[in-house]
């Protein structure tokens, strides 16, 4: 991909199907419908609506039955300028 830095594994990546990165993005933005889910993880997807924030492991739930792992999808989408991953800090 132009413009990525080297080392980074998303640079082996080829991309066939750009539904599947359209999927992956509306996969974050789309509350599941699974109703455990939901109440488990209601105050991240609250913080995601006020705040713009995504905890990974709620990323690696909602893209557990995918076919590459969540740090993949967040380096890949981080190189997209869609996902800004922050450091650990405690949250102010």
């Amino acid at each position: 991909m132009s413009g990525v830095q080297e080392g980074l594994v998303v640079n082996d990546l080829v991309i066939l199907s750009p539904q599947y990165l359209v999927d992956i993005m509306t996969s974050i933005h789309d509350v599941p419908k699974d109703r455990n889910f939901q109440r488990q993880f209601s105050d991240e997807f609250r913080k995601l609506e006020t705040k713009g924030r995504i905890d990974s492991h709620v990323l690696e739930y909602v893209w557990k039955n995918k076919e590459v792992n969540a740090e993949i999808l967040v380096e890949l989408l981080s190189c997209f300028n869609i996902l800004y991953p922050l450091s650990n800090e405690k949250e102010k």
